[in-house]
C-alpha cells in the first residue's frame, strides 16, 4: 500500500518574508541629536557644522517668559585662553525653514593659531540665554611662512629660479665642498652647462610661469614623466610627540593642552622658500647627493 505524501507549505515567518516594496538604505542608522562641530575652513577662516532638532526648540522654548518674545536661535564662536576663560568673538543668528534644521556658519579668525569652541542656544528680546549643545575645543594653527609664490616687496623673495628650456643643465655640483652656512646664504640659481649661473628672475615672473604650469602631469608605470610638466614643488612640517595625559605643554612657544591619550601630532603646510632652503641645508637628505635612476 502506497500512501501519498503532500508537502505543506507553511507561510515564511514575518522576520523572513521579503519586503513589499524596496528598501532606501541610510547610514547611519540613527536620529541625530542637537549638536554643533567646528572645523578648518578657509585661510583664517573657522567653520561651525551645527544641527537643531525641532523637538529641542520647541520643547525647551517653551520655558523661556512670554513677555521676552519667542527665543530665536543663534550660534556663538568663544576664544578660549591658557587659563580655561572665554572671550565671545562673534554671535550669528541662524535662520532655519522650520523648527529646526541643519548648516554651516562661517567666522572669520584671522590668521594667529588660538583655542576656540563654540556654543549653540535660544536668546530671546530680554537677553535671556539657553544652552543647547557645546563644540569641541579647536586648536586653530595657520601655516607656517608666506603665501608662495610671494609677491617682491622688499622682505620677501629675492632670487627665484630661472628655468631655462633652451640650454641643457649640466650634473648638480657636490655641496660637500660648501659649508652649510654659505648654501644658506646663497640665493637658488641653475647651474648651465657652461659652468655659470643662469640670471634669475624676480618673484611676479615666477609666479606667473608657476600658473601656466601648476597642472600636475600623469604619472604612468614604467614611463618618464613629460619634460614640457614644469616642476611642483609641496612641503609639510610634521610635529608628532608624547607627553602627560591632559596636562599643558610649551610647544615652541605655544600652549597646547594635551588629550587623554597622551599622543599629539600636527601636519603644517610650508610654504616660505627661505625657510625651505634652510632646512635643506641643515638636514640635507641623501637623495640630493646620489642620482636616482627611477
Amino acid at each position: 500500500m502506497t500512501f501519498a505524501r503532500h508537502a505543506e507549505q507553511t507561510p515564511p515567518t514575518p522576520d523572513l518574508a521579503p519586503p513589499t516594496s524596496p528598501l532606501t538604505p541610510v547610514f547611519p542608522l540613527s536620529i541625530p541629536d542637537t549638536r554643533v562641530v567646528l572645523h578648518d575652513g578657509a585661510p583664517g577662516e573657522v567653520r561651525a557644522r551645527w544641527f537643531l532638532r525641532a523637538s529641542d526648540v520647541i520643547g525647551i522654548g517653551g520655558d523661556f517668559p512670554a513677555a521676552g518674545g519667542q527665543p530665536q536661535p543663534v550660534l556663538r564662536l568663544l576664544r578660549l585662553d591658557e587659563d580655561g576663560a572665554a572671550e565671545p568673538v562673534a554671535t550669528v543668528r541662524l535662520r532655519l525653514a522650520g523648527r529646526g534644521g541643519t548648516g554651516q556658519s562661517g567666522f572669520q579668525v584671522g590668521r594667529e593659531g588660538a583655542r576656540f569652541a563654540a556654543e549653540l542656544g535660544l536668546v530671546n528680546e530680554d537677553g535671556g540665554w539657553l544652552l543647547l549643545a557645546r563644540s569641541n575645543r579647536f586648536q586653530h594653527a595657520p601655516g607656517i611662512g608666506l603665501a608662495f609664490p610671494a609677491h617682491a616687496t622688499g622682505d620677501g623673495v629675492q632670487e627665484a629660479v630661472r628655468f631655462d628650456e633652451t640650454r641643457p643643465s649640466a650634473p648638480i655640483l657636490s655641496a660637500t665642498h660648501q659649508s652649510l652656512a654659505s648654501v644658506a646664504a646663497d640665493p637658488v640659481c641653475l647651474v648651465t652647462a657652461g659652468g655659470t649661473a643662469a640670471p634669475s628672475i624676480d618673484s611676479d615672473a615666477m609666479m606667473r610661469r608657476l600658473d601656466r604650469q601648476s597642472t600636475i602631469p600623469t604619472l604612468i608605470y614604467g614611463q618618464p614623466v613629460v619634460p614640457a610638466a614644469g616642476l611642483l614643488i609641496e612641503a609639510e612640517l610634521r610635529i608628532q610627540g608624547w607627553a602627560a595625559p591632559n596636562t599643558r605643554i610649551d610647544l615652541f612657544g605655544h600652549p597646547y593642552f594635551v588629550g587623554p591619550g597622551g599622543r599629539f601630532q600636527f601636519v603644517l603646510k610650508v610654504d616660505d622658500p627661505a625657510l625651505l632652503r634652510q632646512a635643506l641645508a641643515l638636514h640635507p637628505p641623501d637623495e640630493l647627493f646620489s642620482p636616482r635612476d627611477d
